[in-house]
């Protein structure tokens, strides 16, 4: 859930993703639905092209064993290509 609103924020296709993850974008997708797993090296390096620590991917434990999702402030940033002065 965490990669998938990050990327949506920095609006990464699952195709630019993969290609920082030596995958095809389907495999991301896969990866994003839970039907294939996230390996730590895929998680470095989705870490590293969407800029978070990869601490902020990984799910919380909570005491009775069960884990909470992660959850990140996307860093605000513009929009590559943007306007980044409001119009007159």
């Amino acid at each position: 859930m965490t990669v998938n609103q990050l990327m949506f924020s920095r609006r990464v296709t699952r195709k630019m993703l993969g290609e920082a993850l030596g995958v095809t974008g389907s495999s991301v997708g896969r990866k994003l639905r839970g039907e294939i797993g996230w390996t730590v090296e895929d998680l470095v390096r989705a870490s590293g092209y969407l800029e978070v620590q990869v601490s902020s991917l990984l799910p919380e434990p909570l005491t009775d064993g069960s884990f909470r999702p992660a959850v990140v402030e996307a860093a605000r940033r513009p929009m590559e290509g943007s306007n980044l002065r409001p119009a007159d």
